[in-house]
């Protein structure tokens, strides 16, 4: 063995002598460390345990503060709710004295005022009925002198008016009456122009008779010649026209004497 030992060999056993040499410083240090982690990790844990101790401790003594705290507040609420509901029965009781005095204020005020008003409504209305009642008075007398105005001048009215009445009935009566006796001289007129027309009539019958008979009484067997019958014949016309001109003349101056009445407006 030894004659085949050989450098790389030596160095062989010198590194693995060297790394068990290390293993076991590593394991001795491992150990070492483990040792160290679990001392370390039991003072951790005792600490950690009388740090939660001192922590339930501490949250102990903070519950029970707070519920001190709280007991105390609750306290100080409790008084301060008393104290705001006495003051507010303090406040509500003196607003209440205060509106009930202010209500009293304003019940005398209102109880003055309504005086001086009903003393102010009275005066007012005293006043009021003296004005109406001089009122009334002037009304009284202007109404009363517009009725005597109303009854004079109706009664003028009245007066005028039988005044125009009479006179349109006088002037009525006169037309009635002038009518009446035109309507008796146009009658009598008529009649007398009748008659006149119808002696007319006859004398004209008279005298055509006449002149005809006497034609007849020449016995003459033939006619006249023209000549001769016109120159007869004219003369007799030109008397029938004479005659009937006197009687129209004689028409005339008969109406000419009528007087007509004094309501015809004349031209």
């Amino acid at each position: 063995m030894a004659s085949t030992d050989t450098p790389n060999s030596r160095a062989a056993e010198l590194a693995a002598e060297q790394v068990e040499s290390i293993l076991l410083a590593a394991e001795a240090a491992a150990r070492r460390l483990r040792d160290e982690a679990t001392e370390e990790a039991e003072r951790v844990r005792a600490t950690a345990e009388e740090a939660a101790r001192a922590a339930e401790l501490a949250a102990q003594d903070a519950r029970e503060q707070a519920l001190a705290e709280a007991e105390r507040l609750r306290a100080d609420a409790e008084r301060l709710w008393e104290e705001a509901q006495s003051r507010a029965v303090q406040t509500e009781a003196a607003a209440r004295r205060e509106a009930e005095a202010e209500l009293d204020s304003a019940r005398r005020d209102a109880v003055r005022l309504g005086d001086e008003a009903q003393g102010e409504a009275a005066r007012t209305r005293e006043e009021t009925q003296v004005e109406a009642e001089g009122v009334r008075e002037r009304a009284r007398g202007d109404a009363a002198q517009i009725g005597e105005e109303a009854r004079a001048a109706a009664s003028k009215r009245v007066a005028g008016a039988q005044t125009a009445a009479d006179e349109a009935l006088a002037e009525a009566r006169a037309v009635s009456s002038g009518l009446r006796r035109l309507a008796d001289a146009l009658t009598a007129q008529s009649e007398r122009i009748l008659r006149d027309v119808q002696g007319a009539h006859r004398q004209i019958s008279s005298d055509l008779r006449v002149a005809s008979g006497g034609d007849r009484e020449e016995g003459s067997p033939r006619a006249d010649p023209p000549e001769r019958a016109g120159a007869g014949e004219r003369p007799r016309r030109r008397a029938a026209g004479e005659r009937r001109a006197d009687r129209a003349g004689e028409r005339s101056s008969r109406f000419e004497d009528m007087e007509p009445p004094r309501w015809v407006g004349r031209g």
